[in-house]
Formats: structure tokens, C-alpha cells, sequence
């Protein structure tokens, strides 16, 4: 007890210090492991997938025997004025066992295997493809609240300047040096950055909310270093996975599935044979005999002659299917092509643009420094000055939206291509 107080406050100590230390930023990586986390989307998916492979140990029941066990049990009353049988109660008390295995079904429990082997094979691709979706949408939100930020700091230095720009104009009107109209100038450009840091704000709060839906947390601290994914080096090897994407994949899972079904269809058209047993045990009938005992072993044959069109109609709808299925297979692998050729442009033109708004804002932070030294001399205005801090903005502003936009159409071409996935991001 004598050393508790000491103890107590090293701890307070050493726990006020943990709390002083800065958050530790979320990097572009650990926001997407988050949202993987319990995301209801990937839940469904997941259970889709599980749903699947309960189908394929139902097909697979369709080659097994199947035993069934009955039993029966009560009391009866017999009127009548026969000899036979006696009348009177009776307590009959009957069971049975019937057993039956499958020796030919006209392949109709092999196509239900085969389509529910690619059912299956769908929801897999299903769930990778929604996997790729939620890691595309925690990144963009991560990177949009970036970019919100950046403006949000890009127009705050502006509103600082311009109040400075408007302080210096008022004091050199009082000098002499400056009129009414560079006053109001400054003034109204200095209204004009202040709404666009409202405007600034307003976005980063909507882009932060997203954040919190999507990834699970808030973004109190991310990198401030725009990230550069690994993406294929020309558009010839994006497009050589097209055909391999999850959507792709799902879609021709599909189709082999609805294959499967006209096959399944047909098999309506075929005879069937099973083997089946029969044993039974009755007591206490309605007859003089104590016990009645039946046991068979008979081989089935069962051939459809007459089903009113019914198995015609099924072969038609599931041969309709099929044809859907094909075009819609046919239809993702276009949808693909065009979503990586698009992403593919998007990315070289942000490239390109961060070149050029690089120069841009070092042009534009050499011109506002050459006009303020030239206003100070007096061989420049006010609205020269107010101007100039106008093109930096923009410029800045730009060259953060342009790596913003650059670093989302990488994640978009790994998304487009199916090789967006976990370890691929930084």
C-alpha cells in the first residue's frame, strides 16, 4: 500500500503521454482491410456462396438411395354382422421400411450437378467481384477526403493572403497609394475565397460521412502522400485479363448453368429405373390373422408416353434461358473491354494533366511573387495582384484534384481488369 500512490501516478503518467501523442495516420491499406470487415455486402455474398454449395450435396443426393420409415399405431372398432371378419376392437399396430436407389435417371441428376457445380462457380466469382467493389469504394472515398482536405488547406492559405492582401490595400488607400476600387477589389475576392472555403468544408463533411459508411471509422488521420498503384504498363495487358474478371467469369458460370438445364429438361423425355425394397409388418388387422409380414425387392422402370407438352414447354424456356445467358455473358465481356479502355484513358489524361497544372502552379507562384515586387514599385494594380492570387488558386486547386483523380483511375483500371485486391494496394 505504501508504494500504490507513486505506482498510480507513474501510470497516470505514462497514460497522459499515450494520449498526447499524435494519431497515427490510416493508410490507404488498412482503410481497405476495414471496410472488408463485417460489410453486410460481403456477408451476403459470402452466404450466397455457402447457399450454392448446399445445392451441389442436393444434386449429389439425386445419385444415393433413399430409406423411409413409417409407422402406425391406434385403435379401431369393427361393425358388422358377418362372420368374417369378427367384429369388435382392435389395436393395429403397423410399420414399414421402404428403400429405394436410383439406377438410371436419363442424366437428369447429372446436369443438376453440373449446373449447381456452376452456380457455385458463379457465387464465387460473385463474391470476389463484390470483394473488388467495396475495395473500390473505400479507396475513392479515402482518396476523396484527401483531395477535401487539400482544398480545404488550399483555400485557407488564399483566405489568409487575401486578408493580408486587403489589410495592405487599406493602409496604402490611407497612404495615398490605393483607391476606393482596389479596396472593394479586394474585399470582394476576399468574399470569394471565404465562400470557396465554405464550399470546401461542406465537401470534405459529405465525403467524411461517406468515409464512416463505408470504411467503419473515422478519418481522423491519412497520408498525406498521394498513392501510386502498380496498374498494367499499356492498355494491351489490361485488356488481356478482360476475359477473366470476376463479372466475366460469373456471368459465363451462368450460362454453362442454364446449359445445364435444358439437359436436365430433356431427361423428362427418357424412362427411368430404379431398384426398390419394401418390407412391412401389420398387427392386429382388421382380418382373423395376428400378424400380417410383406418384404419385396422389385426393379422400376418408369416411361413417359403422354405429359399434355409439358416437358416440350420446359425444354423450350430452359433452351430460352440458355440463349439469355449466352448474351449476357456476351454482353459483360463488351462491358468489360469498355470499362478498362475507359479507366485505361482516364489515367493517361490525369498523367498528363498533373504535368501540366505542375507547371501551371509554378508559373503561377512565379508571377504573384514577380507582381507583388512590381505593386510594390508601383508598376502594377491591385486587381493585377488579386488576379494572380487567383490563377495560383486555381492552379493549386487543380493539380490537387488531377493527382486525386489520377490515383482513382488506377484503382478503377485494377477494378475494371479484376486485379484490384487487397495486397495490391498500398
Amino acid at each position: 500500500m505504501i508504494h500504490s500512490r507513486p505506482l498510480l501516478l507513474k501510470v497516470a503518467i505514462a497514460a497522459g503521454a499515450a494520449l498526447a501523442l499524435p494519431a497515427q495516420a490510416l493508410s490507404l491499406h488498412e482503410a481497405a482491410e476495414r471496410t472488408l470487415l463485417g460489410d453486410p455486402r460481403l456477408v451476403a455474398a459470402n452466404q450466397a456462396v455457402r447457399a450454392s454449395a448446399a445445392n451441389i450435396d442436393l444434386a449429389n443426393a439425386g445419385f444415393l438411395p433413399t430409406l423411409n420409415a413409417s409407422i402406425e399405431g391406434g385403435r379401431s372398432q369393427l361393425y358388422t354382422r358377418a362372420l368374417f371378419p369378427v367384429a369388435g376392437a382392435r389395436n393395429p399396430l403397423t410399420w414399414g421400411v421402404v428403400a429405394s436407389q436410383p439406377l438410371y435417371t436419363g442424366g437428369l441428376v447429372s446436369a443438376q450437378l453440373e449446373a449447381a457445380r456452376s452456380r457455385l462457380e458463379g457465387a464465387q466469382q460473385t463474391e470476389t467481384g463484390t470483394r473488388q467493389q467495396l475495395l473500390l469504394a473505400s479507396t475513392s472515398i479515402y482518396l476523396d477526403v484527401m483531395r477535401d482536405r487539400a482544398l480545404i488547406s488550399i483555400n485557407e492559405a488564399t483566405v489568409g493572403t487575401l486578408e493580408k492582401a486587403e489589410a495592405d490595400t487599406q493602409k496604402r488607400f490611407k497612404a495615398g497609394e490605393a483607391t476606393k476600387t482596389d479596396i472593394a477589389q479586394a474585399t470582394a475576392r476576399l468574399a470569394e475565397a471565404r465562400a470557396g472555403l465554405q464550399r470546401a468544408l461542406a465537401n470534405a463533411a459529405v465525403s467524411t460521412a461517406a468515409f464512416e459508411r463505408i470504411v467503419g471509422a473515422s478519418p481522423d488521420a491519412l497520408a498525406t502522400e498521394w498513392p501510386n498503384p502498380v496498374v498494367p504498363t499499356t492498355l494491351a495487358a489490361a485488356l488481356a485479363s478482360a476475359g477473366a474478371t470476376p463479372s466475366v467469369l460469373a456471368a459465363d458460370a451462368q450460362s454453362r448453368s442454364a446449359k445445364a438445364q435444358i439437359t436436365a429438361a430433356k431427361a423428362a423425355y427418357l424412362p427411368r429405373l430404379s431398384i426398390e425394397g419394401e418390407a412391412s409388418d401389420a398387427d392386429d388387422s382388421e382380418f382373423t390373422y395376428d400378424r400380417l409380414t410383406y418384404w419385396a425387392v422389385q426393379l422400376k422402370a418408369t416411361l413417359p408416353i403422354y405429359e399434355g407438352g409439358a416437358t416440350r414447354a420446359r425444354v423450350a424456356e430452359a433452351k430460352a434461358n440458355a440463349a439469355q445467358a449466352d448474351a449476357q455473358a456476351d454482353d459483360m465481356r463488351r462491358q468489360t473491354v469498355e470499362s478498362i479502355t475507359q479507366s485505361w484513358a482516364l489515367l493517361q489524361a490525369a498523367q498528363d494533366v498533373i504535368k501540366a497544372y505542375e507547371a501551371d502552379v509554378e508559373a503561377s507562384e512565379l508571377a504573384l511573387d514577380s507582381v507583388q515586387k512590381e505593386l510594390a514599385v508601383g508598376t502594377r494594380t491591385t486587381l493585377d495582384l488579386l488576379d494572380a492570387e487567383r490563377d495560383l488558386l486555381s492552379a493549386r486547386v487543380s493539380l490537387a484534384a488531377s493527382r486525386h483523380d489520377r490515383a482513382v483511375a488506377s484503382l478503377q483500371l485494377l477494378a475494371a481488369s479484376g486485379q484490384l485486391r487487397l495486397d495490391s494496394i498500398p
